[in-house]
C-alpha cells in the first residue's frame, strides 16, 4: 500500500526519479502490485543513480531502494497531492488527525 501512497503524488514522483508524469499510473490503487509498477518506473529513469540504485536486474529492489524511497517520502512527496487521488490515504490521514496529542 505504501507504494500506491507514493505513486499517488504523480507529479512528484515523476520529478523525483525523472519519468513523464503520463507514466505514472492515475490510479496506484487499483494496480495489483504498486511495487512492481514503481520499481519498472524506477527502471526507465533518465537518471542511472535512480535506474542503477533503486532497481535490480528483473522484478527486484536495489540496493539504494530504501535510502531512495525514503528521501522522496521525506523531502519531495507532497501528501495533501497524494490524498487527492488516494482514497485510503486521505482515510488513513484522517484517523491519525483524530488520534490524542498526549
Amino acid at each position: 500500500m505504501s507504494e500506491a501512497w507514493l505513486l499517488a503524488d504523480r507529479y512528484g514522483f515523476a520529478e523525483y526519479i525523472k519519468v513523464p508524469v503520463s507514466r505514472i499510473p492515475r490510479d496506484p490503487e487499483s494496480l495489483p502490485n504498486a511495487k512492481q509498477t514503481l520499481l519498472a518506473l524506477c527502471g526507465r529513469s533518465r537518471s542511472p543513480m535512480i535506474r542503477k540504485g533503486v532497481t535490480a536486474s528483473g522484478p527486484r529492489t536495489g540496493p539504494l531502494y530504501v535510502i531512495r524511497i525514503n528521501e522522496f517520502a521525506s523531502t519531495a512527496w507532497n501528501v495533501a497531492e497524494a490524498e487527492t487521488v488516494s482514497v485510503s490515504l486521505r482515510r488513513a490521514v484522517a484517523r491519525i488527525a483524530q488520534l490524542p496529542n498526549d
